[in-house]
């Protein structure tokens, strides 16, 4: 009898299994997307949220700026169940691809019930395709490809300009309100891996959610508190300073070691690889108390609820490595084994990153499993704890000592170091290659006493000798030689610390000349103040009587032009007298007229403070918001610095304001300056003519001063513009790049 060949058959039953019941976490489930547009050769994804307040209304659409897709390869691509090209190979920009499954577009059915995929592809027309995921469900009995998938060629996409693909994702599974944004955000944040070498820098993710805007202004943009902004993930800048860490290359034939402490350098150490893996960085930071408490300060959540070791794979998490409770390397278990010998998931933050083919380590479909458990895999736990954790250990237990918190190295640490080395440069270990100590250990000896000092140099020469490492043992005897003479100096070295730091202290007092008082003939200053004052009301007057004679219909345009450059010079000397007049009695008023070097962000807060709010005793004080330690070096006019601010507390007190703030913050190379009242507002007829010359929407006013303003702006590389889309305040902003 002749055989007959068989064949699968696929049900559309098998959507579920590759979708919803696969995919079971909706923060996963964007994940997913995010990577699909940076592996199609995204340089921006936007994550939006629309009528998140609404429950039938709600939708997620998700834009990126890539490659995007022809009908044929959404026909032959993107419809072809498991099919990728994504396995281990360039994009066209050099990239390695996040994932490799094929399944990943199957996250949408996750998310809501019905797609909308949007995309166009460079030199082809926009496509568009529906999905209702439902109808998949209905008869099992079918086969998938029987279930039809809506297609039409549109003319184009709002969100698309020369390429790219939108997914609008409809009839939500979950209810996204601010809790679950701001987990998504957390959730983003550590789905990019944060060395920078790994993940394409030209890479950027935006969290959208217009429901949210107005909640976000009432967290006085703090990032960790809103919704809508650019995802960043910069916790391990701030702990290198902070803590004790160490790293960890995994090379094809050496692993090279890395210990540092509190930001200096300890020791260097290559071994043999003998694991049989590579292409591997580990980086571990233990958490002592003082770390965590600035970790909940700068993240505004405590470390263990944010997590502690994750893994990435190309750039990208690997989930649900690092999340609260998971404890794939069995830490915690085995920390139970020893209290203060061993480090658990509560003391340790860091990352590990499998880069190029990485074999051996292959995800799991399901997406939050982890790592399918292969040989490769159990070799890199052992290794992680035996070459790397365990040196992390010793050190902390045997150097800095348990429980002591301090952000520099304590005298006894300084001390145990050299021990520590010694035992490092005596041990039996036969794969280390090469141990390397930091200059720096020699720098801390130096502010040793005489006596420690000598007998440390006598123990770092005997390891010099016992590595024969010539280099080390000569730097070491030339500070021998010189420690007697820099000893004699010393004394006169202390003094002259202590004369600067006196001038530092004074100079800190008189910051940018806004608090400095000038010392000789104050009663003709006062004088000149008055005088300016009364000059500037008469200018005010004449500007406006002039004002009102342009607004007539019976005068020239060529009239109206000379005029109005005329207004605009008197204006703009008005505004410099006026600004004289307030800062002339406690600032060096020379200084004033000419451009500087300062910290703008600095000026701007002593100007409001000291200066602005002296002169308002009857009026309304502004409060200034500056985020923590942000500074913003740029070369500028003090004095025309303080007319933009001047003239915007001006309007706003003159709209009967109640309540001024400014809050300045810093974003990548470019200063934010919100200036927000309670005021009547601006009328919406009035939004898009405020800077225009001339433009007044008060009777008598001169509409200069904006105009001014915004020229101001101008000469400091940057731009304001008013926030209409703010409801509940009044609000300018001013952007001022480098």
């Amino acid at each position: 009898m002749k055989q007959k060949d068989l064949y699968f058959k696929v049900s559309s039953g098998l959507k579920n299994l590759i979708g919803r019941e696969l995919i079971t976490d909706q923060y996963i489930a964007i994940f997913e997307l995010v990577k699909n547009g940076y592996d199609a050769g995204a340089s921006k994804v936007d994550v939006i949220f629309e009528n998140t307040k609404s429950i039938d209304d709600s939708k997620i659409i998700i834009v990126d700026n890539g490659s995007g897709m022809s009908l044929d390869d959404i026909n032959n691509k993107w419809l072809f169940v498991a099919f990728s090209e994504k396995n281990i190979k360039k994009i066209d920009n050099g990239r390695t691809y996040a994932g490799a499954k094929g399944v990943g577009r199957f996250s949408c059915d996750r998310l809501g019930s019905k797609l909308i995929l949007t995309t166009k592809k460079k030199g082809y027309p926009t496509e568009r395709i529906i999905i209702e995921w439902d109808k998949f469900e209905e008869d099992t009995e079918k086969l998938m490809m029987e279930i039809q998938v809506q297609h039409e060629t549109v003319k184009d996409c709002e969100y698309i300009k020369e390429s790219g693909t939108v997914l609008e994702i409809l009839n939500l599974h979950d209810v996204w309100d601010r809790n679950s944004l701001i987990h998504l955000k957390r959730s983003l944040e550590k789905l990019i891996d944060p060395n920078q070498n790994i993940v394409d820098k030209n890479f950027n993710i935006e969290l959208k959610a217009e429901d949210e805007i107005a909640e976000d202004l009432l967290k006085n943009n703090d990032y960790n508190k809103i919704v809508n902004t650019e995802i960043k993930n910069t916790i391990f800048e701030t702990l290198v300073k902070k803590t004790t860490k160490i790293n960890a290359e995994i090379k094809k034939d050496i692993i090279e070691i890395e210990l540092a402490d509190r930001d200096i350098r300890i020791y260097m150490i290559k071994l043999n690889n003998t694991y049989g893996i590579e292409n591997i960085s580990i980086e571990l930071y233990y958490l002592n108390e003082l770390a965590k408490r600035n970790f909940k300060t700068k993240m505004g959540i405590p470390p263990k609820d944010y997590g502690s070791i994750f893994m990435y794979k190309n750039g990208f998490r690997v989930y649900p490595f690092g999340e609260p409770g998971d404890d794939q390397f069995r830490l915690d278990q085995r920390k139970n084994q020893g209290y203060k010998r061993y480090l658990g998931t509560r003391e340790l933050l860091g990352r590990i990153e499998i880069k190029g083919e990485g074999i051996g380590f292959k995800e799991t479909t399901s997406r939050d499993g982890g790592f399918i458990k292969t040989k490769e895999y159990e070799t890199l736990k052992e290794l992680v704890i035996s070459e790397v954790l365990r040196r992390l250990e010793t050190y902390i237990v045997e150097v800095i000592e348990w429980g002591v918190d301090s952000e520099v190295l304590e005298d006894s640490s300084i001390n145990n170091i050299q021990k520590y080395l010694n035992k490092i440069s005596n041990g039996k270990n036969k794969n280390i290659i090469e141990v390397d100590y930091d200059n720096d250990i020699l720098k801390e000896l130096e502010k040793r006493s005489s006596k420690s000092i000598n007998k440390n140099i006598k123990d770092i020469k005997e390891i010099a000798i016992e590595k024969a490492d010539k280099d080390l043992y000569q730097k070491v005897d030339i500070l021998g030689k010189e420690f007697e003479e820099k000893k004699r100096e010393i004394e006169s070295k202390d003094e002259m610390i202590e004369n600067k730091t006196e001038e530092i202290e004074q100079a800190k007092a008189q910051k940018y000349f806004l608090t400095n008082t000038i010392g000789k003939d104050v009663k003709e200053f006062m004088a000149l103040q008055h005088q300016i004052a009364r000059c500037c009301d008469t200018i005010e007057k004449g500007t406006n009587k002039i004002m009102e004679i342009l607004r007539k219909e019976d005068i020239s345009k060529e009239d109206i032009e000379k005029a109005k450059k005329a207004i605009a010079s008197i204006g703009k000397e008005n505004d410099i007298i006026l600004m004289a007049s307030d800062t002339i009695t406690n600032a060096n008023y020379n200084s004033e007229f000419k451009k500087i070097k300062v910290d703008m962000v600095q000026y701007i807060r002593e100007y409001i403070e000291n200066v602005y709010n002296a002169s308002q005793s009857h009026r309304q004080i502004v409060k200034v918001e500056v985020e923590d330690n942000i500074e913003f070096i740029k070369e500028i006019s003090p004095l025309e610095v303080s007319i933009i601010f001047n003239n915007l507390f001006s309007n706003s007190l003159k709209a009967n304001a109640t309540k001024i703030k400014v809050i300045i913050r810093k974003e990548d190379k470019k200063l934010y300056i919100h200036v927000l009242d309670n005021g009547n507002g601006i009328k919406n007829k009035d939004k898009d003519y405020i800077f225009d010359f001339g433009y007044t929407t008060r009777f008598k006013g001169t509409g200069l001063g904006l105009y001014h303003t915004k020229e101001i702006v101008k000469e400091l590389n940057g731009e304001i513009y008013y926030n209409d889309k703010n409801k509940n305040e009044t609000e300018f902003v001013i952007e001022v790049g480098q």
